[in-house]
C-alpha cells in the first residue's frame, strides 16, 4: 500500500562496509581487518591503549575509504 501523496516508500539498501583497524603512526604498525561493527568493537577492546587506534571504514564494492575515525570515537558511535 503506497503512503498517502501517491509515491511508494524507498527502501534504503544496508552498506556494505569492512572495517580496518590500524595504528595511527609509525610506532604502532599493527593492523587488522574486520567484518562487522560487533568484530571490530571487540577488536579495539582487545588494545592496551585504544588512543593509538583508528578504523578506516572502506566501501567493499570500491576499497574506497569512506570514513577515518579516532577507535574511541567509534566505540562511542556503536556502543
Amino acid at each position: 500500500m503506497n503512503p498517502p501523496g501517491g509515491s511508494s516508500p524507498q527502501k534504503k539498501k544496508p552498506k556494505n562496509y569492512r572495517y580496518v583497524v590500524k595504528g595511527i603512526n609509525d610506532l604502532v604498525s599493527e593492523q587488522e581487518e574486520c567484518e562487522t561493527i560487533d568484530e571490530t568493537i571487540e577488536c579495539i577492546e582487545e588494545q592496551a591503549i585504544i588512543s593509538l587506534f583508528q578504523v578506516a571504514i572502506l566501501d567493499r564494492e570500491t576499497d574506497e575509504v569512506v570514513e577515518l575515525i579516532k577507535a574511541r570515537d567509534f566505540l562511542d558511535r556503536h556502543k
